[in-house]
């Protein structure tokens, strides 16, 4: 059965405009999927984000007993390791080592109640002294302790 022209003309243009509409219409939902996943991951992941994690970390880890790390803060591989010095004990009595210096290798120990001052070299880790820091301690007026303040 054919149909005249015009009719055949308009039946195309209807499957013409059908076609065009679910092409349109699948680019839309398929732009829909991809901005409904986007936004459910940032969901789900600032809802993960509100978590303190803070409570995790604790800087002062390694400075008791012999961990021989500092607390200060450094850039890797930085020449600059600005750091709290405790105490300082002499390297040698009467001519001999002092075995108890080995416990201040690192400048730091978490056990003291002194600070002696802040230095800007330390060593993390190590096994011996770093010797020959110079010590700096910011202060107003003179201490009634010698050089050393109490916290």
């Amino acid at each position: 059965m054919e149909y005249a022209k015009p009719v055949q003309m308009e039946l195309r243009m209807v499957i013409f405009t059908q076609m065009l509409y679910y092409k349109r219409l699948y680019k839309y939902l398929s732009r829909m999927k991809i901005s409904i996943t986007v936004l459910l991951s940032l969901v789900i992941t600032m809802a993960g984000a509100q978590q303190n994690l803070v409570q995790y970390v604790h800087p002062l880890i390694g400075t008791e007993k012999m961990g021989h790390t500092y607390p200060g803060a450094t850039a890797p591989f930085g020449a600059i390791q600005l750091s709290p010095d405790t105490d300082t004990i002499p390297y040698e009595i009467n001519g001999r080592y002092n075995g108890e210096v080995y416990k201040y290798c690192a400048g730091y120990r978490y056990e003291d109640k002194t600070i002696t001052g802040f230095s800007h070299t330390h060593f993390s880790g190590t096994g011996h002294s770093d010797l020959g820091g110079f010590l700096i301690l910011p202060s107003v007026g003179r201490s009634k302790n010698g050089n050393k303040f109490f916290f």
